[in-house]
C-alpha cells in the first residue's frame, strides 16, 4: 500500500503540471481565436462610400501621343506584309 501511495505522490505533480499545460495552451488558443477574427473583422468590415475614392487621371501634358502603328489594326500590318512579300517574290 505504501508503494502505491509513492508511486501516486510522484504522479500526482506530474498530472497537475499537464492539467495547468492544457488550461494554459487552451487560453492561448482563445486569445489568439478572438485576435484574428477581430483583425479579420476589422479588414472585411471598412466602409467606403464612393465620393472618398478619388479617380486618378494622368495630366493631359504627360500623356504621349498616339502613333499610326499604335492605331493601326494588326490585319492591317500583316496586310502590308504580305503585300511586301509578294511583291519580293516577283523580283525573284
Amino acid at each position: 500500500m505504501d508503494r502505491e501511495i509513492q508511486q501516486m505522490m510522484k504522479i500526482r505533480p506530474l498530472q497537475e503540471a499537464l492539467i495547468n499545460y492544457r488550461a494554459t495552451v487552451s487560453k492561448y488558443g482563445t486569445i489568439m481565436k478572438k485576435i484574428c477574427i477581430s483583425e479579420t473583422s476589422g479588414l472585411i468590415n471598412v466602409e467606403m462610400a464612393v465620393d472618398d475614392v478619388k479617380l486618378k487621371l494622368p495630366e493631359p501634358q504627360k500623356i504621349l501621343p498616339l502613333s499610326d502603328l499604335n492605331t493601326a489594326t494588326n490585319a492591317d500590318y500583316l496586310r502590308k506584309q504580305i503585300v511586301v512579300a509578294q511583291k519580293a517574290l516577283e523580283l525573284m
